[in-house]
C-alpha cells in the first residue's frame, strides 16, 4: 500500500496495526462496497497524527480525502484525546488537507532522520499485552535541538513504533555526536517492540548537524523541510 506521501506500508505492518485501534487508527470510504480511499493515523503524544492518506485514481480531485481526514478529527475528539497533528510540508498538496482542518503548523523547520539500529536480534510477538507507545525519561541539553514538538514541558520524550521505526518527539542532544547516547537508551526498547530505526529530528537551518548526522548511515526521510501543524481541542 503507498500513500500520497510516498511511504509504503507492508501488509504485515497493516495486520499488525489494524490489531491495535488504541495506538494506530484506520478508516476507510466505499463507493459499492469497493474501497476508494483510506486514512492512516496514529496516536502519540497525545495528539491523534495524521500519518498518511491515499485515495484511487478515479476519486482523485475529490472531497474523498477531507472527508476522512475530518472524521479523524471527530474520532479523536470522541476518544478524549488533545486535538490532531499532520506534517505539513509547504511544497506538497497536503498543506491544503490541513488548513480546511485549521491544523496550523507551529515550531521550527524540521528533517527528519532515520537512524538503523545495529545488531538488534529482535522478532517480537505483536499480541495486544506489547506496548507500542508511550513516554520515556531522558535528560535533555540545555540547548536541545529540537524541543518536544508536542509543546510538552519537562524531560519525558513521547515515543511510538511507526512502520519499523521507534519515532522520538524530540532531539533532546546539544550536539549530534550526542546521539549515540539517545540510541543507547532506547535500544532496549526497540527490540522488545522489533524496531529496525530511530527516527529524529535536526533543525533545517542547521546545516553542520545536517552533514554530521551523515556518519549514522541515515536515511532522511522528507525531501523538504516540514514543520509539524497542530490543531488543539478546546475544553
Amino acid at each position: 500500500m503507498q500513500f500520497f506521501n510516498g511511504e509504503g506500508i507492508s501488509q504485515e505492518v497493516l495486520e499488525m496495526e489494524l490489531k491495535r485501534p488504541d495506538v494506530y487508527v484506520w478508516v476507510g470510504m466505499l463507493d459499492h462496497n469497493k474501497l476508494i480511499a483510506i486514512h492512516r493515523g496514529l496516536v502519540w503524544g497525545g495528539y491523534l497524527l495524521l500519518k498518511g492518506v491515499a485515495v484511487s485514481k478515479k476519486w482523485q480531485g475529490s472531497i474523498a480525502a477531507l472527508q476522512l481526514a475530518s472524521f479523524m478529527l471527530s474520532h479523536a475528539k470522541l476518544f478524549g484525546l488533545k486535538g490532531v497533528a499532520a506534517w505539513v510540508e509547504p511544497s506538497k498538496p497536503e498543506r491544503f488537507l490541513s488548513e480546511r482542518l485549521k491544523i496550523k503548523p507551529h515550531g521550527q523547520f524540521l528533517h527528519r532522520y532515520s537512524i538503523p539500529f545495529h545488531n538488534l536480534n529482535c522478532s517480537p510477538s505483536y499480541t495486544e499485552k506489547i506496548i507500542l507507545s508511550g513516554r520515556e525519561s531522558f535528560t535533555f541539553d540545555k540547548s536541545p535541538l529540537v524541543d518536544d514538538i508536542f509543546m510538552s514541558s519537562g524531560t519525558d520524550i513521547s515515543w511510538i513504533f511507526d512502520n519499523g521505526r521507534l519515532v522520538l518527539s524530540a532531539n533532546p542532544c546539544g550536539h549530534v555526536s550526542q546521539l549515540s547516547n539517545v540510541i543507547n537508551k532506547f535500544s532496549p526498547l526497540a527490540k522488545d517492540i522489533g524496531a529496525k530505526a530511530l527516527e529524529v529530528f535536526i533543525p533545517a537551518v542547521d546545516l553542520m548537524s545536517s552533514v554530521e548526522i551523515l556518519r549514522y548511515q541515515v536515511q532522511r526521510l522528507s525531501r523538504t523541510p516540514v514543520r509539524l501543524g497542530i490543531r488543539t481541542f478546546e475544553n
